[in-house]
């Protein structure tokens, strides 16, 4: 989608629709749809795609980073690799970058998300307003979770 979706001409607004009556921001079930065109258009040249590669992935031993999780099953091992990250001294496929990242609208999904990633060590602002931007800013952003607590700092918050 990132490659064919442009927001000033394929994003796609219904007002009016019916929707779900549960959802406290519509009235009585009737709001707004969005949808996003990305459509390949028929007279589109083919596309092609140059394979991006990553600074030292080919040093990177898959089979073995993965044994090294104790885990048999390739999804929980992924899994095991994605939390435990460089606090368990696996490498990173990048050979030690560290990304830059905005989380827009840092609630529920965002800021476990995001926060994950700041543990891992990128640079992540979180943007927020109102009232849940002043609550992380003065409490900082806490996730409690079966794969590990966390508590960050508020002080990455904008608006």
């Amino acid at each position: 989608m990132a490659t064919r979706f442009q927001a000033d001409r394929d994003l796609v607004v219904i007002s009016e629709s019916q929707g779900s009556k549960l959802d406290p921001s519509t009235r009585n079930g009737v709001g707004a749809k969005m949808g996003l065109d990305a459509t390949k258009p028929l007279a589109a040249d083919e596309m092609v795609f140059k394979r991006i590669r990553v600074p030292g992935e080919e040093d990177v031993d898959v089979a073995a980073l993965l044994a090294g999780t104790g885990r048999s099953n390739w999804r929980e091992a992924v899994k095991a690799l994605t939390w435990l990250g460089s606090e368990a001294g696996i490498p990173r496929l990048c050979g030690g970058c560290r990304m830059r990242i905005a989380v827009m609208a840092a609630g529920a999904v965002g800021g476990y998300y995001g926060g994950r990633m700041a543990a891992a060590g990128h640079d992540v602002t979180f943007i927020a307003r109102g009232a849940h931007r002043d609550a992380i800013r003065r409490d900082g952003l806490k996730i409690e979770s079966t794969l590990g607590d966390l508590h960050l700092e508020g002080r990455q918050c904008h608006r």
